[in-house]
């Protein structure tokens, strides 16, 4: 074979190639806008493995720009052909598939949002009994540093020598008070202490 039917041969097998990569590209380009740029990066790859394969293995390392146009010239081919056809009906192949798997999964949203409803009420609760618990058992804990949780207890103050636990001020208020002290003080004034 001379170098002409060679080179012909590589330039038939780089439309042929490009033929096929305008079947990807009508397959990939119906797909949603939030797609879109992953489309065209798998798109970009298999043109790019396309054109590696072509130069590296079916030319033995011949790199030539003519490869290159000869996948553009098959992708075209394929795009004025039988491009717009597939892609008209792989696009309403996807836009089915969709609302195939929305129509499905549909439920399962409802699922999720009652789930979602019942978790946040159960996790509330939780919560919420917890910190009335802590509440109530944080009195009971051992301070650090001298400082007390919760309310101060008022300290009342002995009744002074000489007054009568009734002549001293309201001990039921929450002023100024006298704390009362019951009989054991006497008996040890009058020497009688209990053993």
């Amino acid at each position: 074979m001379n170098a002409v039917s060679i080179s012909a041969g590589q330039f038939a097998a780089a439309c042929l190639a490009g033929f096929g990569l305008g079947a990807v590209y009508a397959l990939l380009r119906p797909l949603p806008k939030r797609f879109q740029a992953l489309a065209d990066g798998v798109f970009i790859l298999a043109m790019g493995y396309a054109w590696l394969q072509l130069s590296f293995g079916l030319c033995a390392g011949d790199i030539r720009m003519i490869h290159l146009a000869g996948l553009l010239l098959g992708i075209l081919a394929f795009r004025l052909t039988l491009g717009k056809p597939l892609q008209r009906t792989v696009g309403k192949f996807y836009r089915s598939l969709g609302s195939t798997i929305r129509f499905l999964l549909r439920p399962m949203g409802k699922i999720m949002k009652k789930t979602e409803k019942s978790l946040k009420k159960l996790f509330a609760s939780w919560k919420k009994s917890v910190t009335i618990k802590w509440r109530y058992l944080r009195h009971f804990l051992p301070h650090s540093g001298g400082k007390t949780h919760g309310k101060k207890k008022e300290s009342l103050q002995p009744i002074p020598a000489g007054i009568s636990a009734q002549q001293a001020p309201d001990q039921g208020s929450r002023g100024s008070g006298y704390r009362t002290v019951y009989g054991s003080a006497d008996l040890f004034d009058r020497g009688t202490a209990l053993r």
